[in-house]
């Protein structure tokens, strides 16, 4: 799967989508603004029950969209 996260005024927008054909899986937001991309990340993950190892390829992905 992948994960689409972005800042929003409540806190994180995120979207799963299928990894081979991009199909929108689930979707929702965060009310915590206070969380870093990082944190958020992990609550989106622990709250689908993913391998946590997914969350250094997700962070690694975005790294270069945060500069």
């Amino acid at each position: 799967m992948y994960l689409h996260i972005q800042a929003s005024d409540e806190g994180w927008d995120y979207t799963w989508y299928d990894a081979k054909d991009y199909r929108l899986i689930d979707g929702g937001q965060l009310d915590q603004p206070e969380l870093s991309l990082e944190k958020a990340v992990r609550q989106c993950i622990i709250g689908r029950q993913l391998p946590i190892a997914l969350l250094d390829e997700i962070l690694e992905a975005n790294k270069d969209k945060e500069n």
